[in-house]
């Protein structure tokens, strides 16, 4: 039934990884809560396994709120003025404001949680799988 509707469809790659819950599912591609991962990694498991990766740059925010919160106070603000941003929108500023990531292997993100998110626009009857990560600064 979901199937037909046209909402599940795009989750077909991360349904079909091992594990019942978000965590374990995660876990099974080696995205865990305290790992150090590279941007590069987490825009190939982005890519290839439909989890959508918000990355933040603020760590108080990161570290001491939900998603669903975070996106509720701050999903009017242009995406440059939030506190995180989606990992391609992130790529498309760095390519837009014409910065260069020196090394994408050594630009690294901390993960922090995972979970899902309901759709929006499906009515309740899909959760989009997320990873909630951390840019790490230089200092």
């Amino acid at each position: 039934m979901i199937e037909s509707s046209g909402c599940a469809e795009p989750l077909k790659p991360y349904r079909e990884i091992p594990g019942r819950t978000p965590g374990e599912k995660c876990e099974t591609i080696g995205i865990v809560p305290g790992k150090l991962m590279p941007l590069s990694e987490l825009r190939q498991i982005q890519e290839q396994c439909k989890i959508t990766v918000f990355l933040f740059f603020d760590e108080r925010i990161a570290r001491h709120s939900t998603m669903q919160s975070d996106i509720d106070n701050y999903s009017l603000l242009p995406p440059k003025a939030r506190p995180y941003l989606e990992l391609h929108q992130f790529y498309r500023v760095i390519e837009e404001e014409g910065l260069e990531l020196i090394d994408g292997e050594s630009v690294s993100a901390e993960i922090l949680t995972v979970g899902e998110l309901e759709c929006p626009s499906c009515g309740g009857i899909r959760f989009d799988p997320y990873i909630r990560a951390l840019l790490l600064s230089d200092e």
